[in-house]
């Protein structure tokens, strides 16, 4: 009878056993070639405003979104409206690609012509999605490489965000006379996305130069709204402001479900071998 038992733990110990070795076999991707596309997803105007008073241009043509938003009489020098950019597509160049675990990489770059112009309170923007969009080609080890068809592709990364045209005289919430203006991010939660491949669950992390936690008279004022701890970019009046993104892509294994489950019946069977043990005293 001592052998049985012997053989029914041994039984319920190699099942799962068996299973982990093959979850082992996973291959861990730990270089990717990347494609990003960027756009805006939405807009709208100062208190829904007249519809052209933003004028959307440029194209993502895989995205199908404008790349340029403006609006403003412009009274500047340059006599340019106000606008917002964002590059509409980055290509990993040959010796960059994103190593999982340990590099970042440069993504798109959003851009603000902080010129000055008429009648801000009625001819501007108030808010904007940012739709930014990661492919990912595996490209190393060599048991990943070479399947061309293969675009990992995480879902969009969309940002609204919310935008004050301040006034450029007068007391400024944040920085000096002229006052700058300011963007805030409202679910900077959404700046990460993930996604799984053979037993690992990867995470694509966005980063944004530039962005800061601002004070809560910043983030309480009205012509924002968006409550204490609130997170964005200042933009100086006056200047061409551009910021860079970089992003990572971390990586963890995951167990299987099957394995999990094979590790509840190879308990089961211990716990059944000790019970017939017990039972037979």
């Amino acid at each position: 009878m001592a052998t049985r038992k012997n053989a029914l733990i041994a039984a319920a110990l190699a099942a799962p056993l068996a299973m982990g070795a093959t979850t082992a076999s996973a291959v861990l991707v730990t270089e990717w070639e990347y494609n990003v596309d960027s756009g805006f997803a939405d807009w709208n105007p100062v208190g829904g405003g007249e519809s052209n008073a933003v004028t959307p241009s440029g194209n993502n043509a895989q995205l199908g979104l404008p790349t340029t938003l403006s609006w403003g009489d412009p009274s500047n020098p340059q006599n340019e409206q106000s606008s917002i950019s964002i590059t509409s597509d980055v290509d990993a160049p040959p010796a960059d690609n994103l190593v999982t675990n340990v590099n970042s990489v440069p993504g798109a770059t959003f851009t603000h012509n902080n010129f000055t112009i008429t009648d801000p309170g009625d001819l501007s923007l108030t808010d904007f999605v940012i739709a930014n969009r990661v492919e990912l080609f595996p490209a190393a080890p060599p048991e990943v490489d070479g399947d061309p068809s293969e675009v990992l592709d995480p879902n969009p990364i969309l940002l609204p965000s919310l935008f004050w045209e301040t006034l450029n005289a007068g007391d400024c919430v944040i920085g000096d006379q002229p006052c700058g203006d300011i963007f805030v991010l409202q679910s900077p939660e959404a700046l990460s996305t993930n996604f799984t491949r053979d037993g690992f669950l990867y995470t694509v992390n966005l980063e944004i130069d530039g962005l800061q936690e601002f004070d809560d008279d910043v983030c309480n004022a009205s012509q924002l709204g968006a409550g204490p701890g609130c997170v964005g970019l200042f933009t100086e009046e006056g200047q061409v402001n551009t910021f860079g993104t970089t992003f990572s892509i971390t990586a963890v294994e995951v167990p299987e479900p099957g394995v999990l489950g094979l590790l509840g019946l190879g308990l089961f069977g211990i716990g059944a071998a000790s019970r017939g043990r017990f039972a037979r005293k």
